[in-house]
């Protein structure tokens, strides 16, 4: 970390990614953590989800903080790092997404209009075979503008808040075992907190669930779920497949 941040009351800006026996990745999103240009104090904690292989590990290897949560789902893990950051802000992102060097500083610069309690960032899908991205050129662009005119959503992989306001709301709903993200920013907003779109803020994140089973994908994860989510405020799906990347695809996702 950077001896002189902080020097100038930057705020303090904790950093939550929530891994499951992520060892591929990981090492790839904490180190363009750890080269970010924001001069205040950054917290970072990687969530070991009850990992079988080297995730713990790795994020002690990048002086991450490291906390433990027993519960598998990544509503329970993003919740404990949560509760564990000691930073005003708190950003979010996921182990197989790769921030660029400014993040945080787009993220505290968004922030700096205290009229809004959280930012909601927007990302690009890495490594995607040929189906999907077809699909998802055409797919990702109308969900953004209908997401938008209903008023803009969280996405686990970039977005921040205040952390006043996250406790203000009661964090995250553990019922929600996938959209707990979505969920969060209707909350605030119906609590009468606003939320800033910044699209500008960009992060890369491994299309690996839409390459392992395109269709299912797109049919429940992303139509019925979001449906669910965004229309009638529960999650459509109750359980998650586990898909990691395999060593020789690694090289491609980091590189794009």
């Amino acid at each position: 970390m950077n001896p002189n941040r902080g020097a100038n009351k930057l705020p303090k800006i904790s950093v939550v990614i929530p891994a499951f026996n992520e060892s591929a990745m990981l090492p790839f999103c904490l180190k363009a953590i750890n080269q970010q240009d924001y001069k205040g104090d950054i917290e970072v904690i990687v969530v070991d989800n009850a990992s079988t292989d080297e995730t713990a590990e790795i994020a002690k290897s990048f002086n991450a903080k490291v906390q433990y949560e027993p519960r598998h789902g990544v509503v329970f893990a993003r919740r404990a790092g949560f509760k564990a950051a000691s930073g005003g802000i708190i950003a979010s992102t996921d182990a197989d997404t790769i921030v660029p060097k400014n993040w945080i500083s787009l993220i505290e610069l968004a922030l700096r209009d205290k009229q809004y309690s959280g930012v909601v960032g927007a990302y690009k899908l890495c490594n995607v075979n040929s189906p999907s991205k077809r699909l998802a050129q055409i797919l990702i662009p109308f969900f953004r503008t209908i997401d938008l005119l209903l008023g803009a959503h969280f996405a686990g992989a970039n977005f921040a808040v205040y952390k006043k306001a996250y406790e203000g709301v009661g964090g995250f709903k553990t019922e929600f075992i996938t959209g707990e993200d979505l969920d969060l920013s209707y909350r605030l907003r119906k609590s009468g907190y606003k939320l800033k779109v910044a699209y500008s803020i960009r992060v890369k994140t491994s299309a690996r669930r839409l390459n392992e089973g395109l269709w299912d994908t797109l049919i429940n994860y992303v139509i019925k779920n979001w449906v669910s989510l965004v229309f009638f405020h529960h999650p459509y799906l109750q359980k998650l497949s586990v898909v990691r990347e395999e060593p020789s695809e690694i090289e491609e996702t980091v590189g794009l």
